[in-house]
């Protein structure tokens, strides 16, 4: 999980920020693709509805009227089929305008990028920032050669035109909003014990499993010194960025419970050194205050020190 992120001013005074004023829901869709947990910095990541959803505090159908509305705007792309999204100017904000071909920031663009194969998206990226990142020829031939389709060309027409006509409803009504402090309706979101709050890739028949609220409380209760959501995050983004590491929807719960045992046994170690260092500096202080003491008088002689 990403530690922070860039977020300049103009977001809000920008062209982009001029297109998005008044549109409250794209607004803090926008913001959230910018600083998601799961980002990174090339800013083509997996990103489902539901966790967007769930973190923004509005309804799945909201979340997708946001994305509707970034898309058209071409802030973003957004693959419905494998809920992977490209935000267009995110990498030259994150990195810069231009990479030069000794830079190490290089090797981990092309390590993303490979991670992100299967994305849909791949591609797009790889021909806006080409030329500006010295990207090789070679990336582009094994993608092509993978066969992933470019962008929302992975998307069913069906879906398309669903998101098409909300962006219709959007634009006719004018004032659909999904935000906790305009539309109470969101209450009935992704924030029932039911939904799914992240969702992880897995191996096997089944290609995903899904982390509850439910699951997330259960969890707290055995694990309380651990923050279990953003545990969970973590262990997320380590299974992105080890796609061969991934594991079975039915190994998934022994998978995060190791991983919330070895959390607790390395945060219970570090309480441990730290006491240590700190009781090391208490002895070598008083050995330091021993050491400013006078020498005793030498054997036999019963005069007093001072």
């Amino acid at each position: 999980m990403r530690s922070f992120s860039f977020v300049k001013p103009s977001f809000w005074t920008g062209e982009t920020g001029h297109e998005l004023r008044g549109k409250k829901d794209a607004q803090l869709v926008a913001l959230y693709l910018l600083t998601a947990p799961t980002s990174n910095m090339i800013g083509l990541y997996y990103m489902p509805l539901p966790t967007m959803a769930y973190d923004i505090g509005c309804s799945i159908e909201g979340a997708s009227k946001g994305l509707t509305v970034l898309k058209s705007i071409s802030f973003c792309s957004y693959n419905v089929n494998t809920e992977w999204v490209f935000v267009h100017q995110m990498a030259n904000y994150q990195i810069g305008a231009t990479l030069h071909p000794k830079d190490k920031r290089r090797s981990q663009v092309l390590k993303l990028l490979k991670e992100a194969c299967k994305s849909g998206l791949s591609l797009d990226f790889f021909e806006k920032y080409a030329v500006a990142y010295n990207l090789p020829d070679d990336c582009k031939k094994w993608l092509q050669e993978k066969g992933h389709r470019r962008g929302i060309e992975g998307v069913s027409g069906s879906a398309i035109q669903d998101m098409d006509m909300e962006q219709d409803m959007d634009m006719e009504q004018d004032k659909t909003y999904f935000c906790p402090e305009t539309q109470k309706a969101a209450s009935s979101g992704p924030q029932k014990s039911g939904q799914p709050v992240l969702i992880f890739q897995t191996d096997g028949t089944q290609k995903t499993w899904d982390l509850t609220q439910s699951q997330i409380d259960e969890w707290s209760g055995l694990f309380p010194s651990l923050n279990i959501l953003d545990q969970c995050r973590s262990a997320l983004a380590w299974v992105q960025a080890s796609p061969d590491r991934r594991k079975t929807a039915r190994g998934m719960r022994k998978f995060l419970v190791g991983w919330f045992g070895n959390s607790q046994n390395r945060a219970h170690t570090n309480g441990k050194t730290q006491q240590a260092k700190r009781d090391q500096g208490i002895f070598k202080g008083i050995n330091d205050s021993l050491d400013l003491l006078p020498d005793p008088p030498p054997e036999g002689d019963a005069r007093l020190p001072f």
